[in-house]
């Protein structure tokens, strides 16, 4: 064996080692090398020196990483669904995970460009004996295959924890609507007993001085005014703590947000729950995961084991010596093979827990989307309750007793007991209302629906 060519062979093989993380320009060097081990130089033709190779990050070089979307945010959000719709793509948490499916990606193409070169150098150096020592990081057979379907397991992982992150991101973005959406309807309903008992102190100015009612029963009534001036500046001030929550969800966007209109919600009575779990993207998560660690097994045990797949190329008994100290060498290859036989084991020990994982990922959403469904069903039966026979009943006995109370024929600590009531009753619709929605957002992130796979608001 020419010296130049043991010498582009011991280069070879140490950019090898981190062929998965260099760009095509790797692919080039590797079938520049395959071309000079088939056709040989010359002895008296120099060998210029070609094993400079770019390291490119895939952040320095834009054609590699998908581009970023640029976004136009709206003045005005109207619906939730709207606001779910923008989240997705805006969200920091979202941004993240796509530079890491990009980086992924990257990885997957670069695998695919750089192994198959690698492949036809195992498969040129294994026609020789001699050349075997030197082919340590692709001896066997399939290496290559593997590591193609560990990038592209990885790839898939990445796939599905996006899909997972634009789930909740839509579920947080639904919550945080729907808690907007909760406390402008209790502003409204603070706002209208305040016009109610500013209303009435004028009528009970009139009944106090025509002797009707006490001084303390008209302080009463400007009290009541006031505390509930109080409690429309609490919720106020949580209003502004949802908004500023839903912008940093929005990555700084500050457009208004006027939700108008009934949230119209999907009809869960058909789903075919377990088609939506199986299909749910944290599982599809988790299963690849399984699958790379079990590739990540089968590919150390080819590199690591040849006496028991039968895969080497050499028998496992001979023993090449290129330098005159087998002894030495026999030591650090067992020494190596021990240490690899650990680490496979390990791998199998994070295969096996990799899969009591996906049960119990499996289980859990199982368990809560059958919980969430049972829920919906209670909390749409007591929404009904409320607002179809406890809230008409109160309404109609608020009208009598105030009708009463202006003629002075009751008296204001009467009126102010039923009046709580019905305050009570509305704000009990207004917490039912938005258990209903709450738990249909839950459902939706339980069958891994995101805001293009459902219906909008009208």
């Amino acid at each position: 064996m020419k010296r130049h060519q043991l010498v582009n062979l011991f280069f070879l093989f140490t950019f090898a080692v981190a062929a998965s993380g260099q760009t095509p320009m790797a692919t080039d060097f590797y079938r520049l090398q395959l071309q000079r081990l088939q056709h040989p130089a010359p002895p008296s033709v120099a060998v210029k020196s070609q094993h400079a190779v770019t390291i490119v990050r895939p952040d320095d070089n834009p054609t590699d990483i998908e581009p970023q979307q640029v976004v136009t945010v709206p003045e005005v959000i109207n619906t939730p669904e709207q606001l779910v719709e923008f989240a997705e793509k805006l969200s920091p948490e979202v941004e993240k995970q796509q530079r890491l499916l990009s980086a992924a990606r990257f990885n997957l193409g670069q695998t695919r460009a750089i192994e198959p070169v690698i492949e036809q150098f195992t498969r040129f150096i294994g026609m020789s004996p001699l050349l075997v020592p030197l082919s340590k990081e692709h001896p066997y057979p399939g290496v290559s295959a593997l590591k193609l379907e560990i990038a592209d397991l990885i790839s898939a992982e990445a796939e599905a924890r996006m899909q997972l992150t634009l789930v909740k991101t839509a579920l947080k973005a639904r919550i945080l609507a729907y808690q907007l959406l909760q406390v402008q309807k209790k502003i409204a309903l603070v706002a209208q007993n305040i016009e109610l008992y500013l209303n009435l102190k004028e009528t009970s100015d009139s009944l106090y001085r025509n002797g009707r009612i006490s001084l303390a029963e008209l302080t009463m009534v400007a009290n009541e005014a006031r505390k509930y001036t109080m409690q429309k500046n609490r919720y106020e001030g949580e209003r502004e703590m949802l908004l500023q929550n839903i912008y940093a969800l929005l990555n700084g966007r500050t457009p208004q947000i006027r939700f108008s209109g009934r949230v119209m919600q999907p009809d869960f009575s058909g789903v075919d729950q377990k088609a939506s779990l199986q299909r749910h993207p944290e599982l599809a998560a988790e299963h690849s995961v399984v699958q790379r660690l079990f590739k990540m097994t089968s590919m150390l045990e080819r590199m690591s084991f040849p006496e028991f797949t039968g895969l080497s190329a050499i028998p496992a008994a001979e023993t090449i010596s290129v330098t005159g100290r087998a002894a030495a060498g026999n030591l650090i290859k067992d020494s190596n093979i021990e240490f690899n036989r650990v680490f496979s084991l390990q791998l199998r020990e994070r295969m096996l827990a990799a899969q009591a994982r996906v049960r119990e990922i499996e289980n859990r959403l199982k368990a809560e989307l059958t919980g969430n469904l049972a829920a919906l069903n209670q909390a749409e039966k007591n929404l009904g309750i409320i607002r179809d026979q406890m809230k008409p009943e109160l309404e109609k006995a608020f009208v009598g007793v105030k009708s009463r109370y202006e003629n002075g024929k009751a008296g204001f600590q009467e009126l102010i007991e039923i009046e709580s009531r019905l305050l009570a009753v509305k704000n009990s619709l207004i917490e039912a209302d938005y258990s209903v929605n709450k738990l249909h957002a839950e459902i939706l992130a339980g069958l891994g629906i995101t805001s293009s796979e459902r219906g909008r608001e009208k």
